[in-house]
């Protein structure tokens, strides 16, 4: 028998062969020592790989893994036959060895813990004790060592309220922006193209990863991100309106109708269109707490004398703004 399948070979060192299979097997170990080495080669890389488990979420260059580890196999050089089966052989040991680093990289290299408010909004412990709650789609992922090294990654609405370590700094990773605290209060909005950070309480640092610029902020401050753009605007008051999420709370003063807009679909998730035939803008003032949409857009109705549509999307019709 010239040549023996190498998954032959591994279901008879799991045990699962049958009588002729087993016999076939005997019967090409007896026909050459270099057969009798090659099955040892093999059964001994099958014993190593019983411990190993592996990751099926971690993707690898196969091709990559055997040039990196194929130096520490001792593989002598074969007669002709032996390069037949070598393409086989190596096929088998990169399963192996795949897994093998699999196994070591997960050791070095853990996935992170992740935290998503799916459904609604969410208010989420981390474990240093520091509280986020954050708006339904925010994400925040950390890893296990986080109440030491308190460093994380944020992508939405999020208010953070971080409890004070002067020996382990608060940093906050988005895709654009590195945001670093001792302890303090302040919310982290990536949402669209214009992200935003503002402080209730501490001292904030707000950093470009792009470049150089970096922004220090204080209570009662706020800062917008133009991620298209990559750049700050600048500092401003804070707007507590984009803490709706979390207090329920909608106030305006005088604010521009179209501002106005803005903050209802933000705090609402809704697609509001705003047909403006005025020349001057209509402002509007008024506090709503915990008032469900259709109430606020009543309230606009009447005290702007506006028309306003509700369909799929909202639409807004200005034709003699009252104040």
């Amino acid at each position: 028998m010239d040549h023996i399948d190498e998954i032959l070979i591994a279901k008879y060192l799991d045990g699962s062969t049958s009588i002729q299979e087993n016999n076939d097997i005997e019967l090409w170990l007896e026909e050459s020592e270099e057969n009798r080495q090659m099955f040892e080669e093999i059964k001994s890389l099958w014993l190593k790989s019983r411990g190993i488990r592996v990751d099926k979420t971690v993707r690898f260059d196969k091709v990559a893994a055997w040039n990196k580890v194929k130096p520490s196999v001792d593989i002598k050089e074969q007669r002709s036959q032996w390069s037949i089966w070598m393409p086989r052989v190596a096929a088998s040991l990169i399963v192996i060895l795949v897994g093998f680093i699999a196994y070591l990289y997960l050791q070095e290299n853990p996935l992170p813990e992740e935290f998503i408010a799916t459904e609604e909004n969410r208010e989420f412990t981390l474990p240093d004790g520091s509280k986020v709650s954050m708006q339904v789609g925010a994400t925040v992922k950390y890893f296990q060592d986080f109440a030491d090294y308190r460093n994380l990654e944020f992508s939405g609405l999020g208010y953070f309220e971080v409890v004070p370590s002067t020996e382990s700094p608060f940093t906050i990773n988005t895709s654009d922006l590195v945001i670093k605290v001792v302890g303090t209060e302040f919310y982290v909005n990536t949402h669209k193209e214009d992200y935003g950070v503002g402080v209730t309480s501490g001292i904030v640092t707000v950093q470009d990863k792009h470049g150089s610029e970096m922004f220090e902020l204080i209570k009662d401050q706020m800062i917008e991100y133009d991620a298209i753009g990559k750049t700050f605007g600048p500092l401003k008051n804070l707007n507590m309106n984009q803490l709706y999420f979390k207090s329920g709370t909608l106030e305006f003063t005088e604010t521009p109708l179209s501002e106005v807009i803005l903050t209802l679909e933000e705090s609402f998730g809704v697609d509001i269109e705003y047909l403006d035939s005025e020349d001057s803008p209509c402002l509007f003032s008024g506090r709503f707490n915990k008032t469900p949409l259709d109430d606020i857009l009543d309230q606009l109705e009447l005290s702007l004398n506006l028309e306003i549509k509700r369909d799929e999307i909202i639409t807004i019709v200005s034709s003699k703004c009252t104040q």
